[in-house]
């Protein structure tokens, strides 16, 4: 019996068998081409699977080899276009690595539409996240994916988006109080030494020096204040003549006992030290002029 099934799907294909053999076969719904009938069967099934899982993700078993097969073949060109076709129209994944990449993107846009950020703790998504992240710094991540991802306003760099965010307050802080260096008893307190810090240690990039030095930022508030003190009690001394009548309750004269404090502690500077002793600071004793 195979053999005469295969001869007669020879013949057809041949163009040799006769009408009325043809006729009667196809009246029982002989299958001309076994392959494509299986492939029709496995159509089915998969498609069944995705209507019913909503997707073509598959692990294992012989969906998963059918899958793979048509992938492989559309990428060689060996695949039909009736296949092509039929595939296409239950929007078949040709690339899976694609179809997953886009399955995130959905899920940090609408993130971002609830929460008005990119900010994630944890999870596949903030996985993703990073990975984007570090494709991008590296040069390896596709023009199309950077496109989608700037639409949505994505921060390639989330700590520079930090960054400016706390350079607003600041900047806010500055409209409404005139100064910025003033800023003690506030939640910007932190970022601002911090940024003093990277100042100082010569890691603060020069465009940021640049915005901040917009705002009339001390890069050495200590500094600025000791020099402050100092011509209050240079100006008192050019006044009276000496450091008599200085108000032991005031912030000068507090001033005044901690350079004496530091100067016994060895954590005196000598250029403060030298600019004390021209105005006859006394250094020992509890007068404050030397006699």
């Amino acid at each position: 019996m195979c053999t005469w099934v295969y001869f007669q799907r020879f013949a057809y294909k041949s163009g040799k068998l006769s009408a009325w053999k043809i006729e009667k076969l196809n009246a029982i719904g002989f299958e001309w081409s076994p392959v494509i009938s299986e492939w029709q069967k496995r159509f089915e099934r998969f498609k069944n699977h995705k209507e019913k899982q909503n997707d073509c993700e598959l692990s294992k078993g012989f969906l998963f080899s059918w899958e793979k097969t048509q992938r492989d073949a559309y990428k060689r060109g060996d695949l039909e276009p009736w296949k092509i076709e039929k595939l296409n129209a239950i929007d078949f994944e040709w690339s899976p690595m694609i179809g997953k990449w886009q399955k995130r993107f959905e899920q940090i846009k609408s993130h971002k539409e609830k929460q008005n950020n990119f900010e994630l703790t944890k999870g596949a998504l903030l996985k993703w996240v990073r990975t984007q992240r570090q494709a991008y710094k590296k040069g390896r991540l596709e023009p199309w994916k950077i496109e989608k991802l700037n639409a949505i306003g994505f921060e390639w760099n989330p700590w520079l988006s930090h960054w400016k965010e706390n350079f607003e307050v600041l900047k806010t802080y500055h409209q409404e109080n005139g100064c910025c260096n003033t800023a003690f008893n506030t939640p910007i307190k932190g970022w601002l030494t911090q940024q003093r810090q990277a100042y100082k240690k010569g890691r603060l990039e020069s465009w940021k020096i640049e915005k901040l030095n917009g705002l009339g930022i001390y890069w050495d508030p200590l500094g600025k204040r000791w020099q402050h003190f100092f011509d209050q009690l240079q100006e008192h001394k050019q006044k009276y003549g000496d450091f008599k009548f200085i108000d032991k309750t005031s912030y000068l004269y507090a001033w005044i006992l901690k350079q004496r404090n530091f100067y016994k502690k060895g954590c005196l500077e000598d250029s403060r030290k030298e600019l004390l002793d021209s105005l006859g600071f006394n250094w020992n004793g509890r007068s404050l002029l030397k006699d």
